[in-house]
């Protein structure tokens, strides 16, 4: 599982794919580590909602729409019930709160 710094360096108008979002780092943690991913990168967005700790799980970093759409049909396929949404970068990377 990837970082806030994998995030940060990630071109600013590329998008991703963001899965879900809680208050426990540790039960993204567990989603990964029981999920099929097909090779696309995941990383933790840290951040804050209502003053508590709160934790953005995102996929992939692509150039355009097409791509990210693609990646979609593929996470899609090995997670029945998963429904992502496209996020670009710099919306990402300005939830990043330590």
């Amino acid at each position: 599982l990837l970082g806030p710094d994998w995030v940060r360096a990630q071109p600013m108008n590329n998008r991703t794919l963001q899965l879900m979002a809680g208050s426990s780092l540790e039960a993204l943690r567990e989603y990964v580590r029981s999920h099929d991913f097909a090779d696309v990168p995941v990383a933790y967005v840290p951040s804050v909602r209502d003053g508590q700790p709160w934790y953005y799980l995102i996929a992939g970093s692509f150039a355009s729409v097409q791509e990210s759409s693609a990646a979609e049909r593929v996470l899609k396929n090995v997670q029945s019930g998963l429904k992502p949404w496209t996020r670009r970068f710099g919306g990402m990377q300005a939830l990043i709160k330590p």
